[in-house]
């Protein structure tokens, strides 16, 4: 089956579901198991692996958000594995993280607590 052909077919689903199109690419790379980049490289693909992609474009237009069918979101430059226990890191929070991050730094040597509540997430991190 030609890559070009389903990959454009999810394209086309996704603008029609108001979805940004470049999430096309990004879902086939991960249903193949490979980067983005290496998607050029590549002219045909199974039945299977697009039927599979197919099914993971059907699951972004009915609403799973991105992260949660891939699993993971980078944040912070930091790979955090989501699921729909957890909420996924946004953006404009690493604004609110790196203002904590300054704060805990003024503290110099003194030792500090940092209490994440109600994110569905636990990480354990020191500052040095």
């Amino acid at each position: 089956m030609s890559i070009v052909e389903v990959l454009n077919k999810a394209k086309h689903i996704l603008i029609e579901n108001e979805i940004d199109e470049r999430e096309a690419r990004l879902l086939l790379a991960h249903s193949l198991g490979i980067s983005k980049e290496k998607l050029i490289a590549i002219n045909e693909i199974s039945k299977e692996d697009a039927e599979y992609f197919l099914n993971l474009v059907d699951e972004r237009i009915k609403g799973k958000p991105y992260a949660y069918i891939v699993g993971h979101k980078e944040f912070m430059g930091h790979d955090f594995i989501v699921d729909n226990n957890v909420l996924i890191p946004r953006e404009d929070s690493e604004v609110l993280v790196q203002a904590v991050i300054d704060i805990i730094i003024q503290y110099g040597d003194q030792k500090i607590d940092v209490l994440d509540m109600c994110t569905g997430s636990r990480m354990h991190c020191c500052i040095n």
